[in-house]
């Protein structure tokens, strides 16, 4: 069984070494925003989206996949080293001084991107075959 201090070093280490977002790479909490604003949208409209809800509904995973493929290149071009970034959403629990804060973000990694190309690609030819 691994200590608990030395079980939590390598995470320490590695959020010390996350990048700040830049460039494209800040654009990554649009992939989750934008299909559920287009969600609520074609909620909140119901029948009125008859007209134009075909295409928001495509265009919405669409648009998500273009700034994950924009994302993939971006941390492409990175140093091999320095492919971890971290994207703070919002702080839920601010903390004095050193204290334990409650924040919800994005890590992205090679991993992560690899998934979000999938989902992303994957859930935008659904919705163009459906």
């Amino acid at each position: 069984m691994i200590p608990a201090p030395l079980a939590a070093a390598p995470l320490a280490a590695a959020a010390d070494a996350a990048q700040p977002a830049m460039g494209a790479i800040g654009l990554t909490p649009l992939i989750i925003a934008i299909p559920l604003l287009s969600a609520a949208i074609l909620l909140l409209a119901g029948r009125r989206a008859d007209r134009f809800g075909h295409v928001l509904g495509v265009a919405a995973p669409a648009a998500s996949c273009v700034i994950a493929i924009a994302t993939f290149f971006a941390l492409v071009a990175m140093d091999s080293a320095e492919r971890l970034v971290t994207i703070n959403v919002v702080t839920w629990i601010p903390a004095p001084q050193g204290g334990l804060g409650v924040e919800a973000g994005l890590r992205i990694d090679p991993l992560s991107v690899a998934f979000i190309l999938l989902v992303t690609f994957v859930g935008t030819l659904i919705h163009l075959y459906s």
